[in-house]
């Protein structure tokens, strides 16, 4: 997990803005992992879980047929009117003191587990993004505002 804490309280806003991809990247290529310093990360547990229907965003890129039971291509295989409703995306992502735990499923489901970093001290006592990246790609990223 990568955490992105800005010096003061309300700086996030700023950062946010000028947060990409190559940013990220850049970030993780310039991360001293040779010093052999151990480092204390001290932040809230959290769990966050999203869900959300995919069919507009997949409807927009042009994927149409198979949510019209008209003319579905899915009702060759059976009967007639058969098609998809709904396409559904869920994200549940748990921080807590044995490290970080992500799933995604879209029809199935994706596990990760990572340990946490080993004990400079760096506190996350104001809002944060958290990137969890596998194999040098992002998989997920978030902001965390409020205990609440």
């Amino acid at each position: 997990m990568l955490l992105v804490v800005p010096q003061y309280i309300g700086g996030l806003n700023g950062i946010e803005d000028k947060i990409t991809p190559d940013v990220i990247d850049d970030l993780v290529k310039n991360l001293d992992r040779s010093g052999g310093d151990e480092v204390l990360v001290k932040m809230p547990k959290f769990e966050l879980e999203v869900g959300m229907d995919l069919k507009d965003t997949l409807e927009k890129c042009g994927l149409t047929r198979i949510f019209n039971p008209e003319v579905n291509p899915l009702s060759e295989m059976t009967h007639a009117g058969l098609h998809i409703g709904a396409a559904v995306h869920k994200v549940k992502i748990i921080v807590d003191d044995k490290g970080t735990e992500a799933a995604a499923a879209t029809g199935m489901i994706g596990m990760m587990r990572m340990m946490p970093m080993m004990p400079i001290m760096i506190e996350a006592n104001k809002p944060f993004l958290f990137f969890i990246r596998y194999e040098g790609e992002t998989v997920f990223a978030g902001r965390f505002a409020s205990p609440n």
